[in-house]
């Protein structure tokens, strides 16, 4: 189990997935399998930035009120406890109950009780949370081109670099610079819902470019 009082949490799911808490929330690791990983939503809100699923078998798995959301693709997906309520601000999720199922798509929400009924809501709308994971977003990418910088220049990318990223096709990596973890993709280059841009070794060098430039180009592909 782990809770939150008078701050945010981040926690580090499989590759490239983001668990982040509000104030006053609370969650329980069900399973902990880098194919199985199941986190049950007790109190306050939980939003999930899924970045990538390393590999076709990676099964991330939310649970509230008796209800399972698989979350399907990469994406944007939140559940509030307390109001039942899961959101897909972007990407794709499959929700089951005791008597029905529905799938949720981007701009969707459903209420976890009763019969499943997709409603409309606004992406856009957000609140603190969601701006949080916004702004953790954007460091993350940040120190995740300082760091495939690093391994491109320093190892030639995850190859050189030992048994590191030897799960599927991407790893978490320790960047001392910025003093936290950040994902960096094993091969190619891809976007977090927030429109950050996350590169793999190989790819930065390849662009053979500076930090800062690759966050400006970052911002080019996406457009």
């Amino acid at each position: 189990m782990f809770r939150t009082a008078e701050g945010k949490a981040e926690v580090l799911l499989t590759p490239g997935v983001f668990l982040r808490l509000a104030e006053n929330s609370s969650v329980r690791m069900v399973s902990t399998k880098l194919t199985d990983t199941r986190v049950e939503v007790l109190t306050g809100s939980a939003m999930v930035e899924v970045d990538d699923l390393a590999t076709k078998d990676d099964s991330i798995m939310l649970l509230s009120k008796g209800n399972t959301i698989l979350l399907v693709k990469r994406g944007l997906y939140r559940v509030d406890a307390e109001s039942g309520l899961v959101k897909v601000y972007d990407g794709e999720a499959l929700v089951k109950s005791e008597t029905s199922q529905l799938t949720l798509r981007k701009g969707k929400e459903a209420v976890l009780s009763g019969a499943l009924v997709a409603e409309n809501f606004d992406p856009k709308d957000d609140d603190e949370l969601y701006r949080w994971s916004d702004r953790r977003s954007g460091y993350l990418a940040k120190a995740n081109v300082s760091s495939a910088s690093g391994l491109s220049s320093s190892y030639g990318g995850y190859g050189g670099y030992g048994s590191y990223g030897s799960y599927g096709r991407s790893g978490w990596l320790y960047n001392s610079m910025f003093g936290m973890y950040t994902y960096v993709p094993y091969d190619g280059f891809l976007f977090s819902p927030f429109g950050y841009g996350f590169y793999s070794p190989t790819r930065f060098g390849r662009l053979r470019i500076t930090t800062e430039a690759a966050v400006a180009w970052a911002a080019v592909e996406r457009v």
